[in-house]
């Protein structure tokens, strides 16, 4: 705070750059959300939901630039419990050799107490072996002690584990959907839900696994409108699933989705098509070594 500046001006520019900060998010401007919400974030709490919504998803931390990330490392150095979170996931995420993801691991246990998504974020390096031997005892149970402290990252982790019944977990995408709905209903829709398009998404994923298409899709293109491109290729897979259009249509409208999302750099995406372009690539070689065996066995019998 300026020294010039009164606590209720300051207290006033909080809550502008809050407001600035959950436009920014609505639009998919994530390096300028995260400019408006960096300071916010330690002041104010729906300032700091919203912040959280960059580091729990890889596609926002993902268009961070090299200021922002050694701003957030900065901040981080400072022992702020929500930036050492939020610099741990991206060392986790987007900077994955053992020394960084060692690092992810300290600042992770240095933030839990007052970040329940630390929790989950540990949770997730547990699973992978990375905190020692792969423990998935351990996994599920600090994931629901982060569900049980309001952890969104871990809220998603369960909503996904009773989609598709991961995790020994009995799939119930009919409670799933009912939670979501009551969640967006709630007090809190105005900073989370609204402006966060995981919940739609994982409601489009809900009634995909209930073979609803209608409802499905509405969600997805909901979550895509609102910048949440992650959505295209969990809208392919459902579609590919799900629908009962001819072969010939099913694939072109498959490719032509995963291709919008391509243009929107999603991973998911990119992994698909390039997964297709590879099958294709394999049955084109197939067909060419039919074609050639069926001329030389013409040529013997001639």
């Amino acid at each position: 705070m300026s020294d010039s500046m009164t606590d209720q001006e300051f207290q006033d520019t909080i809550l502008w750059q809050t407001d600035l900060g959950q436009q920014a998010l609505e639009k998919h401007e994530i390096g300028k959300a995260f400019d408006y919400l960096l300071i916010p974030s330690l002041f104010n709490a729906k300032a700091r939901r919203l912040f959280l919504m960059i580091p729990n998803t890889h596609t926002r931390m993902f268009l961070l630039n090299e200021e922002q990330v050694a701003r957030l490392k900065e901040t981080s150095d400072q022992q702020y419990p929500l930036h050492q979170y939020a610099y741990g996931r991206y060392l986790q995420m987007l900077q994955p050799d053992d020394n960084a993801i060692g690092e992810a691991i300290k600042l992770f246990e240095a933030a839990k107490d007052d970040v329940p998504d630390a929790l989950c974020a540990l949770a997730y390096l547990v699973k992978d072996g990375h905190c020692g031997q792969v423990d998935l005892r351990k996994y599920n149970e600090l994931v629901d002690q982060a569900f049980q402290k309001d952890s969104m990252l871990a809220n998603r982790k369960i909503c996904l584990r009773r989609i598709y019944g991961q995790d020994g977990v009995e799939a119930n995408p009919q409670f799933v959907i009912g939670s979501i709905n009551k969640m967006l209903e709630g007090e809190e829709s105005e900073d989370i839900a609204v402006v966060d398009p995981i919940y739609y998404m994982t409601l489009g994923s809900a009634y995909g696994e209930l073979k609803d298409i209608k409802k499905a899709e509405k969600y997805f293109l909901k979550a895509i409108r609102m910048g949440h491109y992650e959505a295209y290729y969990r809208y392919c897979l459902m579609y590919d699933e799900c629908s009962e259009a001819d072969e010939k249509e099913k694939r072109e409208t498959y490719l032509a989705l995963l291709d919008q999302g391509c243009e929107h750099d999603d991973p998911g995406c990119y992994f698909f098509r390039a997964m297709f372009n590879m099958e294709h690539y394999k049955e084109f070689n197939k067909e060419i070594s039919r074609s050639e065996e069926r001329r030389v066995g013409k040529e013997c019998r001639s």
